[in-house]
């Protein structure tokens, strides 16, 4: 008994002493997710990317009043156009200067000259100070401040119809019938004058060495010092194997047509000088063979040594060239010729061959090259065309042809060149059904690639481009984006 009490009572002790020393495990705390605070996500704002504006497409257009197609634009350095144009009422010729805005809104008109005698006679270059000069009918050069106001007038003795070249000294050089003139900047006066054998239209061009290089219709381009006028030296281009003169002193064309050699020819420079990196000068010359402005015209495009004047090398054309010279990054020297002959030409600089042409139909223009190498051409059928280079591998070719002359044979029996390949073309309306919008003068091209031209039918155009002007020696008319008529921008 007391065995079964004992284990009866050992039962209920060790279940307790079991319960003291492994307590029930606690139940395991509850936890409750705990959401984030919600993130704000700005939306993606995506920028479009815009368009690049089609090259030859039109940007804006702009009323000039009057004609103005053959007046180069010049641009300020804030990107200002400042262009010429006349209108022609009666027997009157009356003018404005305009100066436009990069955006096509007009700044200022000046008019030229009086309501009887005005009009402007010159393309307009531009000071780095902001000032504007223009030549006008009434025998005057104006110089206007950046604002529009009037600076100075100079009065000549004749027709202004040159653009002024500007001198790094602050002098301005221009030409009025058949005298060159040196002018004070800030006053207008008179520093020197020189005359010259012929009626000056060629626009001067001013070299860095300091030498004004001067055309005339005499036949001759001067050189003349820009300290004093003192001549450097003179070249008389009849005296160049080409033209020639007989026993009399009367010019005759060398032609294999015994008619034509009896004739008695004349021999001008009306083209405006352009200025090679090594300072060689390059220049047009415009004959005719018979009386004055009849047929048979003949033309040359020359290279002359900057230190004697000799001549380089000439090329002859079967037209006149009275466009000026430009000269791309590579020395390449581009010039067209007018009426039969119509080809737009790319000459070797050290040879004076020609590399290639491109046939344009019409009158040719000064031209301008941009940066890209892309070449604007102002064509005499309302046109302003986009050029390069022909492509490598083209076959396409332009034909020449030389009527009765002896360019033939000058140039190895050459009858055909590769053809430049054209872009695109953009076309101005004809100025009245019978008479097309000539672009007479060389493009301005803006540092954002914008070309600028004006036309006969009475609008300054502004064209979307590629590339900004050319960097070269001479990239277009008159040296460069003002009109400086300096080889040194």
């Amino acid at each position: 008994m007391l065995t079964a009490c004992g284990g009866g009572s050992d039962a209920p002790s060790s279940a307790l002493s079991n319960a003291t020393n492994n307590p029930a495990p606690t139940p395991a705390p509850v936890t409750t997710p705990v959401t984030p605070p919600a993130t704000t996500v700005p939306p993606t704002t995506v920028t479009p990317t815009p368009t690049p504006a089609v090259p030859g497409s039109k940007k804006w257009v702009f009323d000039t009043k009057g004609l103005s197609g053959f007046f180069s634009p010049a641009l300020g350095a804030d990107g200002t156009i400042y262009i010429g144009a006349n209108n022609a009422p009666l027997n009157q010729v009356t003018g404005k200067l305009y100066a436009v805005k990069p955006d096509g809104s007009e700044k200022w008109e000046y008019p030229a000259g009086s309501a009887s005698i005005g009009g402007i006679s010159s393309s307009a270059a531009v000071a780095a100070d902001g000032t504007v000069y223009m030549g006008s009918y009434d025998q005057k050069l104006y110089a206007l401040n950046a604002d529009g106001t009037l600076k100075w007038t100079f009065q000549s003795t004749g027709v202004v119809s040159s653009t002024p070249a500007l001198g790094a000294d602050g002098s301005v050089f221009v030409a009025a019938a058949n005298v060159v003139y040196a002018l004070d900047a800030v006053t207008g006066a008179s520093k020197w004058s020189v005359k010259l054998g012929g009626t000056v239209r060629s626009s001067p061009a001013l070299s860095a060495a300091g030498v004004l290089y001067v055309g005339s219709d005499d036949g001759h381009l001067t050189a003349l010092a820009m300290a004093d006028g003192s001549k450097k030296w003179d070249h008389d281009f009849a005296a160049d194997g080409y033209f020639n003169r007989d026993a009399a002193g009367n010019l005759r064309t060398p032609s294999k047509n015994p008619a034509v050699s009896s004739l008695p020819s004349i021999i001008q420079v009306d083209s405006s000088p352009a200025i090679g990196a090594d300072g060689t000068v390059y220049v047009g010359v415009d004959g005719y063979a018979g009386p004055f402005y009849q047929s048979l015209p003949v033309g040359l495009v020359c290279a002359l040594d900057p230190a004697s004047g000799a001549l380089k090398w000439k090329y002859g054309t079967n037209d006149w060239v009275q466009a000026s010279p430009v000269i791309g990054a590579d020395g390449t020297v581009y010039v067209g010729a007018n009426g039969s002959d119509s080809v737009f030409y790319a000459l070797n600089p050290q040879t004076g061959a020609a590399a290639w042409g491109y046939s344009v139909g019409g009158g040719v223009t000064d031209a301008s090259l941009a940066a890209d190498g892309t070449i604007y051409l102002g064509l005499g059928n309302n046109a302003l065309t986009a050029l390069t280079a022909p492509a490598a591998g083209s076959s396409d070719s332009v034909s020449l042809s030389y009527l009765n002359y002896g360019q033939a044979q000058e140039h190895g029996g050459l009858t055909t060149l590769k053809a430049g390949k054209a872009l695109w073309s953009f076309v101005i309306p004809p100025a009245s059904p019978l008479n097309p919008s000539t672009v007479g003068a060389s493009p301005a091209i803006a540092a954002d690639g914008t070309i600028y031209i004006g036309s006969e039918e009475g609008h300054l155009y502004a064209i979307n481009g590629k590339a900004a002007l050319a960097t070269s020696a001479w990239p277009k008319f008159h040296g460069g984006a003002a009109n400086s008529g300096r080889s040194v921008q």
